[in-house]
């Protein structure tokens, strides 16, 4: 801030106000300049940094018709503000001027895109029976037109297709029947095996149960035989 107020310093010592200047600079050495201040000291500064007239007029009270004088872009909805000088350059790029299509629509420039890609009515399109063989791509304004014109090759398409289409049907109907079949076959061999199992697992059980009995009653018989030695 103090560089500030020293490059826009009072050269001249009849100059007036410069006490009312001086008590300003404490208060907004502290907080902020208000717009219409930021624009003057800006007004100063570019001034003194341009002796040679390149960025501001050199001719007092100028006025609206100066090439510097400050102006804001037509275009609706522009926020930019600039010198007079650069206003018809920018107004070649600016994203908000109203610009029209060869097919007769007018939008934003930065609408250019989308309108290209989603509504030009010049933009080439391609048919919806694609997918079914029809490669052609026409205008959009011309699409009713192709298919009208190409009802019947695209009834054929789609004929071709549905024919198509069954074949894969009965297709994956016999597979479905061979997989019903395999399954079914599956089902009976897991079947068989669980029977299996179950009756095996029953019989060694059994077996379990017999050979605890045999071994519960040789360990009592080896419980009396230790006895009879002990005594």
């Amino acid at each position: 801030m103090n560089r500030l107020f020293k490059s826009v310093d009072f050269p001249f010592e009849k100059r007036t106000g410069k006490e009312a200047f001086e008590i300003r600079k404490a208060i907004v050495s502290r907080q902020c300049f208000s717009e219409k201040e930021c624009s003057t000291i800006s007004n100063l500064i570019v001034k003194k940094v341009d002796p040679q007239f390149q960025l501001h007029c050199n001719l007092p009270n100028c006025g609206k018709d100066c090439k510097f004088y400050r102006v804001q872009c037509s275009n609706h909805g522009c926020p930019l503000i600039m010198s007079r000088m650069y206003i018809d350059e920018h107004d070649e790029q600016c994203r908000y001027k109203i610009i029209e299509c060869e097919c007769g629509e007018r939008f934003p420039r930065h609408e250019l895109a989308i309108h290209n890609a989603q509504a030009c009515k010049l933009r080439y399109v391609e048919c919806p029976y694609k997918k079914m063989g029809c490669n052609v791509a026409v205008r959009a304004c011309d699409l009713q037109k192709h298919l009208e014109e190409e009802a019947n090759t695209h009834l054929m398409f789609a004929v071709n297709r549905m024919m198509e289409y069954q074949d894969v049907i009965n297709n994956l109907n016999t597979r479905v029947g061979k997989l019903e079949k395999e399954n079914k076959t599956l089902k009976h061999t897991v079947d068989n095996h669980v029977r299996k199992s179950t009756t095996d697992l029953s019989e060694l059980n059994k077996k379990f149960k017999k050979t605890s009995k045999t071994l519960a009653d040789h360990e009592a018989t080896c419980k009396k035989e230790f006895i009879k030695l002990s005594l």
